[in-house]
C-alpha cells in the first residue's frame, strides 16, 4: 500500500500530510525545510511513498532533500490545482491534505519537472540575460554621460578598441568620470565570459 504525502511548500518550512490508500491520515505536521528534518519525517510513515508538491521556484532543492525517502516525487501545476480543488478554507493544513487526497485518487494535474542539466542551463541562461541587460544599461549610461558632457564620438563604436582608447583620454568632470568608470567596470566583458 502506497503512502501519499501532500506538501504545502514554503521557503523556510513546509506542512506535510500523509494518508494511506483508504484516506486515513497517518501523520500531519509542519517541518523546517532542511533535508535531514524532511527525511526524518518521511521515514515515520510507511513506504512506498509518493510525495506531491506544487510547482514553485525552490522545488529542485526540495526534490534533492526528500529524494532518498520518496519512491516517487510528483510536482503539480498550481493553476490547474485551483480549478480542481477550490476550497473555502485555505491554509497550509488544508492544502497539504488536498494534495495527499488528490494523489490517492490519482487526480493530480502533473507539471513537468526539468532534469538537473536543464535546470543548470536555465540558471546560466537567466544569468547571461541579466548580465546582458546590465551591460546594455551601463553602455547607455556612458553614452548619456558623453552627451551631457558635450563630446562627439570620433568612432562608430565607443566600446571597441579605438573607442575605449578615446574614452580614457577624455577630460570629464569629476562626477562624469565616476559615472563613466562605474559604467565601464560593470558593462564590459562580463557576458562574453558566459558563452556556452
Amino acid at each position: 500500500m502506497q503512502t501519499h504525502v501532500g506538501v504545502d511548500l514554503h521557503q523556510r518550512f513546509c506542512y506535510l500530510t500523509a494518508v494511506d490508500a483508504s484516506g486515513k491520515t497517518l501523520k500531519q505536521s509542519q517541518v523546517v525545510n532542511e533535508g535531514a528534518a524532511l527525511r526524518a519525517w518521511l521515514r515515520q510513515v510507511p513506504a512506498p511513498r509518493q510525495v506531491v508538491v506544487e510547482a514553485s521556484g525552490f522545488w529542485p532543492a526540495f526534490a534533492r532533500a526528500v529524494g532518498p525517502e520518496a519512491e516517487k516525487l510528483v510536482m503539480v501545476h498550481p493553476q490547474r490545482m485551483k480549478a480542481i480543488a477550490s476550497a473555502r478554507l485555505k491554509n497550509d493544513k488544508v492544502d497539504s491534505e488536498t494534495l495527499a487526497h488528490l494523489s490517492r485518487a490519482d487526480l493530480l494535474p502533473e507539471a513537468w519537472m526539468a532534469n538537473q542539466r536543464t535546470q543548470q542551463t536555465r540558471l546560466l541562461t537567466r544569468l547571461r540575460i541579466t548580465l546582458g541587460q546590465q551591460r546594455a544599461k551601463a553602455k547607455n549610461q556612458l553614452q548619456a554621460v558623453l552627451h551631457q558632457e558635450g563630446f562627439l564620438k570620433p568612432v562608430s563604436d565607443v566600446f571597441g578598441k579605438k573607442g575605449r582608447a578615446w574614452l580614457t583620454g577624455l577630460a570629464l568632470s569629476p562626477a562624469a568620470r565616476i559615472r563613466s568608470t562605474s559604467a565601464s567596470v560593470s558593462g564590459f566583458g562580463v557576458v562574453s565570459s558566459l558563452s556556452p
